[in-house]
């Protein structure tokens, strides 16, 4: 009997259940079709959250658009339509298992090469041959089986977000030898990717499922009898690659070409061993629907990248902005701001903006210091509202102006801290005090609480919740510079450097 994993019907999508208690895994057909029963789509690695949640809309896209506002309204009206649901998964049920010896789910039969590797290749967090390990001490020498369910996880969120550099490994489909180019960066590697959550699954999946004209004529991988025919070539020293032609290509991009090998005992529902070489690199046009740009002088509309030393919201006026020359933000907040134009969302219904990205090493794009799973609360208005947006941005530099004051005032307390009567303390000595008693760590911390108090206050009362701003940035500055004073403790030395930088 052939070992089979069938992601329609086997449990594997980790869900918050509406109710509350601990995430229970489902599978696709559950997750679609008693959405409602589910508060939101949760796994320990945001990557793998990212991933399922574009999987899930590449699902709905070709199983029931929408083509335009119109369908869009409707959805919303009528919720997500189980009965197409089914029978589109119904009619692709074959392509949708992990170990079919034709269509491999988000696979490539056939393939093989001289050695297999361990499952960790397919996760970017984990340690596995050159890679660096983010929060894990897995590695190759070590390799572990799993159940299918997390790696059919694994297997989504590798074609998401595998990094490039280095050499491929030579394989073969069948007979077929491949020489594949370097390896590229999958399709969301650089970049945050964004999507707005609300009350339920449901409603997650409706509001981020933008109207696209093409959708209904595009093609999503499961339904190509040889996706591996759009992986990288090379012809005269040069790499070929294949552009996305849509949203479904693009959700259910193969970055890699992998073979999961199947179960070796009857019954077995654990897997260890792989076979993966490099396939599509990353279509870097500006036209993810669930990605942010920034206008770049040389390279146009480049992703907005998450900033290890930054939390997002920090950067919020940037993903809201309206400013079409300087910004082009995820198509989602356009299509939930017609929402709320057309009065099918309210415009104070309070969303989560979700954003997911990998942070690199300063000056080091191929090496990854932490992911992070960011969410902002904002009520839909701030979606629609140019006024307020613009507001926001002004107060998130009044915010930024006070952080630069601190850390200059931090330097000239160190300095004077450093200093031995009439010589002037080392520059450099200056600078590393003040980076360990910065005082901007402590302060931006604090003002989090604020920020998202002023996004719910901000629509019902511009003026006074930015008095209450400037109110919470000049006292939490004042109360943060002292906290970072202390540090230098209560020597006569230390309280003549805090008098000479007040």
């Amino acid at each position: 009997m052939k070992a089979s994993f069938n992601l329609v019907d086997e449990k594997w999508i980790p869900c918050v259940p509406i109710s509350g208690g601990p995430t229970v895994d489902v599978s696709i057909t559950e997750a679609l079709t008693n959405a409602s029963a589910y508060r939101e789509i949760y796994d320990n690695s945001p990557l793998v959250t990212v991933s399922l949640h574009r999987l899930l809309l590449a699902v709905l896209y070709r199983a029931c658009g929408p083509k335009n506002l119109r369908e869009s309204r409707a959805l919303m009206r009528d919720g997500l339509p189980v009965d197409a649901i089914r029978a589109y998964l119904d009619d692709w049920h074959d392509r949708f298992d992990l170990f079919d010896t034709t269509y491999p789910f988000y696979q490539t039969a056939g393939l093989s090469a001289k050695s297999t590797s361990s499952l960790s290749r397919l996760s970017t967090e984990l340690a596995t041959g050159n890679n660096a390990t983010l929060f894990d001490h897995s590695n190759d020498q070590q390799p572990r089986a799993l159940p299918c369910s997390e790696a059919a996880r694994l297997l989504v969120a590798t074609q998401s977000f595998a990094l490039g550099f280095g050499k491929s490994s030579d394989a073969r489909i069948g007979e077929l030898e491949i020489k594949p180019p370097y390896s590229a960066d999958a399709i969301l590697l650089r970049g945050i990717t964004v999507w707005l959550s609300s009350g339920n699954l449901e409603k997650t999946m409706l509001i981020n499922l933008i109207p696209i004209p093409s959708c209904q004529n595009e093609v999503a991988c499961w339904e190509l009898d040889a996706p591996y025919e759009l992986r990288d070539t090379v012809s005269n020293g040069q790499r070929v690659t294949h552009a996305a032609a849509g949203v479904a290509d693009r959700y259910t991009w193969q970055s890699r070409l992998v073979r999961i090998l199947p179960p070796q005992e009857t019954g077995q529902r654990t897997v260890g061993d792989v076979y993966f070489t490099q396939g599509r690199s990353a279509d870097k046009s500006a036209d993810d629907p669930m990605k942010a740009y920034v206008r770049d002088d040389r390279e146009g509309f480049i992703p907005i990248t998450l900033n290890s030393a930054k939390a997002t919201w920090r950067d919020s006026h940037a993903l809201l902005s309206f400013d079409r020359q300087r910004f082009k933000r995820p198509q989602v907040f356009d299509h939930t701001a017609n929402l709320v134009a057309d009065g099918l969302l309210d415009c104070s219904e309070d969303l989560v903006v979700n954003t997911v990205g990998l942070a690199t090493a300063p000056g080091k794009a191929g090496k990854f210091t932490l992911w992070r799973h960011d969410k902002m609360p904002a009520p839909a208005i701030m979606l629609k509202d140019v006024d307020l947006v613009e507001r926001l941005g002004s107060l998130l530099n009044a915010a930024e102006s006070a952080s630069e004051s601190l850390w200059y005032s931090a330097r000239e307390l160190c300095a004077a801290y450093l200093a031995v009567g009439s010589r002037k303390a080392d520059p450099k000595a200056t600078s590393n005090l003040a980076a360990d008693i910065d005082p901007r760590r402590d302060y931006w911390a604090r003002m989090e609480t604020h920020f998202y108090a002023l996004l719910r206050e901000l629509p019902t009362d511009k003026d006074a919740a930015s008095a209450r701003w400037h109110n919470s940035v000049i006292r939490e500055a004042r109360a943060a510079f002292h906290r970072s004073a202390d540090q230098l403790g209560q020597s006569g030395r230390a309280i003549r450097a805090r008098a000479l930088s007040m």
